[in-house]
């Protein structure tokens, strides 16, 4: 028959922290959500021209990222090629220094 030591645990009183609610999104979700409105605001060419704007402009935008990511690999490459120049002119320098 073996038998375990009694042991004591301490009571800890723990203090009682506040949570912050829950953040609500707003919807009542169910069959009248946004997917299937029962009366839209617009007519469908409306939010149609709308989208196409839209992704002229994001096309427009993403065209003139690219053009300065392409212009700045190209000076990445420069800085690149400088600092290089800049390390063998520093070691050739200090060729003839002790130390």
């Amino acid at each position: 028959d073996i038998k375990a030591p009694k042991v004591d645990i301490p009571n800890v009183d723990m203090p009682k922290i506040a949570m912050p609610a829950l953040p609500s999104f707003g919807g009542g979700g169910g069959a009248s959500s946004s997917d299937n409105p029962s009366s839209p605001l617009e007519s469908q060419d409306v939010r149609d021209e709308r989208a196409r704007s839209a992704k002229a402009d994001f096309a427009d935008a993403d065209n003139t990222a690219r053009e300065i990511e392409a212009k700045a690999l190209e000076l990445r490459a420069v800085a690149n090629d400088k600092k290089q120049a800049f390390k063998d002119a520093k070691d050739e320098a200090c060729a003839t220094r002790p130390g």
